[in-house]
Protein backbone atom coordinates (compact mmCIF):
# COMPACT_ATOMS: atom_id res chain seq x y z
CA UNK A 1 0.00 0.00 0.00
CA UNK A 2 2.43 3.04 -1.10
CA UNK A 3 -0.46 5.64 -0.74
CA UNK A 4 -0.25 4.71 3.03
CA UNK A 5 2.70 6.27 3.11
CA UNK A 6 1.80 9.68 1.44
CA UNK A 7 1.18 12.51 3.81
CA UNK A 8 -2.65 13.00 3.54
CA UNK A 9 -3.03 16.58 2.78
CA UNK A 10 -0.75 16.09 -0.35
CA UNK A 11 -3.48 14.66 -3.12
CA UNK A 12 -6.30 17.08 -1.40
CA UNK A 13 -3.67 20.35 -1.58
CA UNK A 14 -3.28 19.04 -5.81
CA UNK A 15 -6.54 19.02 -5.87
CA UNK A 16 -7.38 22.01 -4.91
CA UNK A 17 -4.20 23.39 -7.11
CA UNK A 18 -5.51 21.85 -10.25
CA UNK A 19 -8.77 23.40 -9.25
CA UNK A 20 -7.99 27.12 -9.25
CA UNK A 21 -5.62 26.83 -12.28
CA UNK A 22 -7.43 26.24 -15.36
CA UNK A 23 -4.85 24.43 -17.64
CA UNK A 24 -4.51 21.56 -14.92
CA UNK A 25 -8.60 21.20 -14.23
CA UNK A 26 -8.45 17.99 -15.76
CA UNK A 27 -6.29 16.46 -13.18
CA UNK A 28 -8.76 17.34 -10.26
CA UNK A 29 -10.66 14.04 -10.27
CA UNK A 30 -7.72 11.73 -10.47
CA UNK A 31 -5.84 13.81 -7.73
CA UNK A 32 -9.47 13.27 -5.23
CA UNK A 33 -9.69 9.57 -6.10
CA UNK A 34 -6.08 9.37 -4.90
CA UNK A 35 -6.96 11.42 -1.85
CA UNK A 36 -9.40 8.53 -1.33
CA UNK A 37 -7.14 5.96 -2.07
CA UNK A 38 -4.65 7.04 0.17
CA UNK A 39 -6.89 7.67 3.22
CA UNK A 40 -8.51 4.49 2.27
CA UNK A 41 -4.77 2.87 2.30
CA UNK A 42 -3.97 4.64 5.00
CA UNK A 43 -6.88 2.86 7.00
CA UNK A 44 -6.70 -0.78 5.76
CA UNK A 45 -2.80 -0.56 6.71
CA UNK A 46 -3.83 0.38 10.25
CA UNK A 47 -3.75 -3.04 12.95
CA UNK A 48 -6.83 -4.67 13.17
CA UNK A 49 -8.78 -4.29 16.46
CA UNK A 50 -9.59 -6.51 18.45
CA UNK A 51 -12.99 -8.34 17.35
CA UNK A 52 -15.80 -7.66 19.65
CA UNK A 53 -19.45 -9.16 19.81
CA UNK A 54 -22.03 -6.38 17.89
CA UNK A 55 -24.54 -5.65 19.97
CA UNK A 56 -27.93 -5.20 19.16
CA UNK A 57 -27.84 -1.70 16.35
CA UNK A 58 -24.64 -4.17 14.69
CA UNK A 59 -26.54 -7.21 14.32
CA UNK A 60 -29.63 -5.32 12.64
CA UNK A 61 -26.81 -3.56 10.25
CA UNK A 62 -25.13 -6.82 9.94
CA UNK A 63 -28.62 -8.26 8.53
CA UNK A 64 -29.39 -5.36 6.62
CA UNK A 65 -26.04 -5.61 4.80
CA UNK A 66 -26.71 -9.72 3.91
CA UNK A 67 -29.81 -8.50 2.09
CA UNK A 68 -28.45 -4.95 0.85
CA UNK A 69 -28.15 -6.14 -2.54
CA UNK A 70 -31.28 -6.91 -3.04
CA UNK A 71 -32.55 -3.66 -1.32
CA UNK A 72 -30.59 -2.04 -4.09
CA UNK A 73 -32.03 -4.01 -7.07
CA UNK A 74 -35.75 -4.11 -5.12
CA UNK A 75 -36.58 -0.49 -4.17
CA UNK A 76 -36.35 1.68 -7.31
CA UNK A 77 -39.43 -0.25 -8.98
CA UNK A 78 -41.32 -0.65 -4.93
CA UNK A 79 -40.66 2.77 -4.56
CA UNK A 80 -42.04 4.11 -8.09
CA UNK A 81 -44.98 1.28 -7.11
CA UNK A 82 -45.96 2.97 -4.06
CA UNK A 83 -46.01 6.44 -4.57
CA UNK A 84 -48.35 5.69 -7.64
CA UNK A 85 -50.26 2.89 -4.77
CA UNK A 86 -50.78 6.51 -2.52
CA UNK A 87 -51.52 8.59 -5.57
CA UNK A 88 -54.25 6.91 -6.25
CA UNK A 89 -55.23 5.85 -3.35
CA UNK A 90 -55.68 9.36 -1.98
CA UNK A 91 -55.93 11.29 -4.75
CA UNK A 92 -56.75 14.79 -3.51
CA UNK A 93 -54.93 14.63 -0.24
CA UNK A 94 -51.53 16.49 0.47
CA UNK A 95 -49.48 14.59 2.85
CA UNK A 96 -47.75 16.09 6.17
CA UNK A 97 -43.55 15.57 6.72
CA UNK A 98 -45.08 13.72 9.78
CA UNK A 99 -47.57 11.89 7.19
CA UNK A 100 -44.92 11.29 5.12
CA UNK A 101 -41.92 10.23 7.57
CA UNK A 102 -44.79 7.65 8.31
CA UNK A 103 -45.20 6.64 4.63
CA UNK A 104 -41.55 6.48 4.91
CA UNK A 105 -40.63 4.42 7.76
CA UNK A 106 -43.94 1.76 6.20
CA UNK A 107 -42.31 1.76 3.12
CA UNK A 108 -38.74 0.57 4.60
CA UNK A 109 -40.22 -2.01 6.67
CA UNK A 110 -42.18 -3.47 3.26
CA UNK A 111 -39.17 -2.84 1.31
CA UNK A 112 -36.55 -5.14 3.96
CA UNK A 113 -39.52 -7.81 4.56
CA UNK A 114 -39.74 -8.43 0.49
CA UNK A 115 -36.18 -7.61 0.00
CA UNK A 116 -35.65 -10.73 2.48
CA UNK A 117 -37.54 -12.92 0.85
CA UNK A 118 -36.56 -11.96 -2.47
CA UNK A 119 -32.81 -12.94 -0.81
CA UNK A 120 -33.95 -16.37 0.15
CA UNK A 121 -36.20 -17.27 -2.76
CA UNK A 122 -33.90 -15.95 -5.54
CA UNK A 123 -30.51 -14.93 -4.15
CA UNK A 124 -29.33 -17.71 -2.28
CA UNK A 125 -30.66 -19.82 -5.27
CA UNK A 126 -29.02 -18.35 -7.35
CA UNK A 127 -25.67 -18.31 -6.12
CA UNK A 128 -26.04 -22.05 -5.91
CA UNK A 129 -26.68 -22.39 -9.16
CA UNK A 130 -23.59 -20.85 -10.19
CA UNK A 131 -21.44 -22.51 -7.82
CA UNK A 132 -22.92 -25.45 -9.54
CA UNK A 133 -22.44 -24.34 -13.29
CA UNK A 134 -18.97 -22.93 -12.11
CA UNK A 135 -18.15 -27.03 -10.80
CA UNK A 136 -19.40 -28.41 -13.52
CA UNK A 137 -17.21 -26.45 -15.81
CA UNK A 138 -14.04 -27.05 -14.29
CA UNK A 139 -11.76 -30.10 -15.54
CA UNK A 140 -11.82 -33.10 -13.95
CA UNK A 141 -8.35 -33.66 -12.20
CA UNK A 142 -6.22 -35.91 -13.60
CA UNK A 143 -5.45 -39.49 -12.27
CA UNK A 144 -2.97 -40.31 -9.89
CA UNK A 145 -0.13 -41.69 -11.86
CA UNK A 146 1.37 -44.79 -9.87
CA UNK A 147 4.88 -45.83 -10.71
CA UNK A 148 5.51 -49.48 -10.16
CA UNK A 149 9.07 -49.36 -8.93
CA UNK A 150 9.42 -53.05 -9.48
CA UNK A 151 9.25 -52.66 -13.11
CA UNK A 152 12.17 -50.67 -13.52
Amino acid sequence: LPLARCPLVFWPCMAALAYTVKPFFFLVFPCVSLATAAVVARLASRPAAPATAPGFLGRVLGEIGVISYSIYLLHGPLLAFAAKALRAAFPAHGFSPVEMGGCLALFCAALFAVSWLFYRWVELPGIGLGKGVLKRMQPEPAPASRCNASKA
